[in-house]
């Protein structure tokens, strides 16, 4: 795959509806922003001029998502920043969270998409910065979902690596925040590449993001006949003010109002269903500033008394008000005399006992309700088993009929309600219940009990495991059929012969929910220790062994008691001269008993004939040099007073002299080359030593390390040196003792990249104007010869495709175009990395559609 450079100027680095410029700084954040994308390109300044390098892997667009204009194109990522403020202007404090961007590989339009990790890859990303700007994390995937803010590419040069991105700008809006005009604040980092054969300075790139306030219910106010006194059955109004705090982009917001009675606490919502979500509230115009909504809503539903109000509100990005706006106000009796009670509604269901995936018919009959209104049919228990989901809603002012089905078997509640103007509720209908049946079947078996007696006993004696099969709980008899054994848990080791229920090994009993079985095996260990215990259960027609089981029990830990010795030590892995702890505790060890102590292999070992204590220990302490390694092997017996072996135990503790190797593939290189740089230590690290890695050269991409704990470590080191220059560079890898910084050995390894051409490339064209359908003959030569492995390019800077690719000097090809134009040419040496030395000049060749005859004069 061939990788080139191209210029991008600053203007054209501005996406539609994103800002961006591409920048990588090399460093290790905690905070991952991308899913497994490591290679990535930096911005270079030329100029005055912004160009995003190819140092990073080519991304092909699998699936483009809203971004109509990446379809099939190819992207470079790289990394860029973020400062976040809080509404009131001052940072939020949680410091610098990178994330990504990916610009169109070739052009210089459309480029600047921002991305971050897609939640569904198990990135955690979305919500991490949803919940930093301030937003609604279910808001925000929904949105990034529903709008298809998504984007998929593949890596092709990390082994066609599958990614997947969400829109980074899309979020931020999303989420309520915003990003500072004129984003992004580019910066010079301090570090430098070679570009087009110059050294050039690669710039950071820092995005401002503001978050914004959620909104706030200012106040609620409720007016009819008098000021706080409504009349029941009139019409009431509702004035609503809030304050959005989003951008003018945005044009709605979500009110919903529930009532309290205060004396009976019961409560019914006037304006929307419920507050949590904007679906369940009454959308209204304005996203951005105060706010001011007015509903009338009719009282006939409310009993004569007193009540409060509570006013919520949501944002136009679901975000809710702190706290809500509420108002008190008296309902009084209304008058009767000639008059009706107001608009009311009762609902019906048949049957009210369904079969589970039956159906019933809910009619509802609504009186006195106003020409315009219209009937409302809710399932309240929100699983959709109205033919229309969990609402019907009927045009009719009159009566509305649906059905409603349930696979499920459970009790479902139903209400209907009368909706006037602004979807206020004018009145609400009896609740309805309605029981689809149908129990689930059961299982025969649907527990197992598993015990122990005792569970703790002398080594060599038995204890006795019974397990307890219950009753059918269909029928209470007792089960038949099914196969028990128990095993140790820990092993998986049967440890009893299994049996079939109803069989003679089981023996029966009677309790309040039936007829149970018990199956009791004696189990004897003369290990000491703790073992456990777990019952497994096939179930009747399930062949075992063949099949996992369908039932197990409770696990039972038994233990068995016997006095022991137990010899440890710390660490196990000690560098030459350092020291090791060596330890025996014991276990029931009585004042009769004694342990002795054993080692082999060493100098300064540890030796005890007849220790009478319950613990000891030991420091020791091993010199190996050149390499070599002691390894010292410790027995310690525990005895009674009468000679007799009771406990055995051994342990091993390994001094070493270690070594350290570096190395570096390959070791010569050409501009633009990867080399890894390895180092490798013998032995495993114990704690408290490290590794360093110190070089000397004139690289710029060096690896400089300390604090390295892991057995071996890579590095990938790029260098780009000058034409007829060489970069070298030698590495010295260290162990070092943290806590006294003494050397224990040392490896060296030693790398460079050479650029041998000095040379210049000429380019002619023959002829330079043509018919349309003519071709011209390009030519490019160098002044010294290629160097094995090199290529010399001929490229149409106009369209951007490469013309010819060759290892010879001079090269040569034909050109031929179709349609009338004046393309620009260039040739470039490239080593198989980057493009190597000063570019060829550059010839324009002209086709004109001219009439036969018409000749080109120069």
């Amino acid at each position: 795959m061939t990788k080139r450079k191209w210029l991008l100027t600053s203007a054209s680095l501005l996406g539609a509806g994103v800002i961006s410029i591409a920048v990588f700084v090399q460093n290790a954040f905690a905070y991952t922003m991308w899913t497994g994308e490591s290679s990535l390109s930096n911005i270079v300044k030329v100029g005055s001029t912004l160009a995003m390098d190819t140092n990073g892997d080519e991304l092909t667009v699998v699936d483009n998502g809203a971004y109509s204009a990446l379809k099939n194109q190819n992207l470079y990522a790289a990394e860029v920043h973020d400062v976040v403020y809080k509404p009131d202007g001052s940072k939020d404090g949680q410091g610098d969270w990178p994330f990504l961007q990916a610009d169109v590989y070739g052009q210089n339009a459309n480029n600047g998409y921002l991305f971050i990790g897609d939640s569904s890859t198990g990135s955690t990303n979305v919500s991490d910065w949803v919940n930093r700007l301030g937003g609604n994390v279910n808001y925000v995937e929904n949105y990034l979902s529903q709008n298809n803010y998504i984007i998929s590419l593949q890596d092709t040069a990390e082994f066609n690596k599958h990614l997947q991105y969400d829109s980074f700008a899309a979020l931020v809006t999303a989420s309520g925040a915003y990003f500072a005009k004129g984003n992004s604040q580019i910066t010079d980092s301090g570090k430098t590449e070679t570009f087009n054969g110059k050294s050039v300075p690669i710039e950071n790139s820092t995005y401002t993001i503001y978050e914004t306030n959620p909104p706030s219910a200012n106040s609620i106010s409720v007016s009819g006949s008098s000021a706080g006194v409504v009349t029941q059955g009139q019409q009431a109004t509702l004035t609503l003010v809030s304050t959005e705090h989003l951008s003018s982009d945005f044009t709605h917001h979500y009110d919903a109002v529930e009532v309290v009675n205060n004396s009976t606490g019961t409560s019914s919502w006037i304006l929307g269903d419920n507050s949590d979500d904007i679906s369940t509230m009454q959308v209204e115009s304005g996203g951005s500033g105060q706010n001011t909504d007015t509903a009338s809503f009719n009282t006939s539903t409310l009993a004569p008394g007193s009540y409060t109000a509570y006013f919520y509100v949501r944002d136009g990005v679901d975000r809710p008000a702190a706290t809500y706006a509420e108002t008190s106000f008296t309902v009084q009796p209304g008058t009767t005399s000639g008059t009706t009670s107001g608009p009311s509604i009762t609902l019906s269901a048949n049957p009210t006992n369904v079969p589970a995936g039956g159906s019933t018919q809910l009619t509802a009959t609504a009186s006195e309700a106003p020409a315009g209104d219209t009937i409302q049919i809710i399932d309240e228990s929100g699983d959709n088993t109205l033919i229309s989901g969990n609402s019907y809603q009927s045009a009719s002012n009159v009566s509305a009929t649906t059905s409603a089905s349930d696979d499920k078997p459970q009790t479902v509640n139903y209400i209907a309600n009368i909706i006037g103007p602004m979807n206020s509720i004018v009145a609400t209908s009896n609740q309805v219940t309605v029981n689809y049946a149908g129990a689930a079947v059961q299982p025969n078996t649907t527990s197992l009990d598993l015990s122990a007696n005792p569970t703790t006993l002398a080594v060599g004696s038995p204890t006795t495991l019974t397990v307890t099969v219950p009753p059918d709980p269909n029928s209470g008899a007792a089960p038949s059929g099914e196969f028990v054994q128990i095993i140790n848990s820990d092993t998986g080791q049967i440890v009893t012969p299994g049996q079939y229920t109803g069989s003679p090994g089981f023996t029966y009993g009677v309790n309040d929910q039936g007829e149970y079985e018990k199956y009791s095996a004696p189990y004897t260990s003369n290990t000491a220790g703790t073992q456990n215990f777990e019952a497994e259960l096939w179930d009747p027609g399930v062949t075992p062994y063949n099949n996992p089981p369908s039932l197990t029990s409770n696990i039972v830990p038994v233990t068995w008691v016997q006095p022991t010795v137990t010899l440890t030590a710390n660490p196990t892995q000690v560098f030459s001269g350092q020291q090791a702890q060596i330890s025996y505790t014991t276990v029931g060890m009585t004042s009769n008993d004694y342990v002795t102590i054993t080692g082999t292999g060493g100098q300064d070992m540890w030796f005890e004939s007849s220790d009478t204590n319950t613990s000891d220990n030991w420091a020791e302490t091993e010199s190996p040099q050149n390499g070599d390694a002691t390894k010292v092997t410790y027995t310690a017996k525990l005895y009674n007073t009468s000679g007799t072996l009771l406990s055995t135990s051994t342990v091993s503790v390994t001094w070493t002299d270690p070594t350290i190797s570096m190395g570096a593939n390959p070791q010569n290189n050409v501009p633009g080359e990867p080399s890894t740089i390895s180092y490798s230590v013998d032995v495993p690290l114990p704690s408290g030593f490290s590794v360093s890695i110190t070089p000397t050269g004139n690289g710029s991409d060096m690896w400089n390390a300390t604090g390295l704990t892991t057995q071996t470590g890579t590095y990938q080191e790029t260098e780009y040196p000058a034409s007829g220059a060489t970069i070298s560079v030698n590495y010295t890898g260290e162990i070092i003792n943290d806590s006294t910084g003494q050397i224990l050995a040392s490896g060296t390894t030693s790398v460079s990249w050479n650029n041998p051409w000095t040379g210049s490339i000429s380019l002619s064209a023959n002829p330079l104007f043509c018919a349309t359908g003519s071709s011209t003959s390009l030519s490019a030569i160098t002044s010294q010869p290629i160097p094995s492995g090199w290529s010399l390019t001929i490229t149409d800077e106009t369209t951007g495709q490469i013309v010819s690719s060759m290892g010879v000097s001079p090269e040569t090809t034909q050109y031929t175009s179709y349609k009338a134009e004046t393309d620009t040419f260039v040739a470039s040496l490239n080593d198989g990395y980057e493009d190597v030395g000063t570019p060829s000049n550059t010839v324009q060749v002209v086709w004109s559609a001219l009439s036969e005859g018409v000749k080109y004069f120069v």
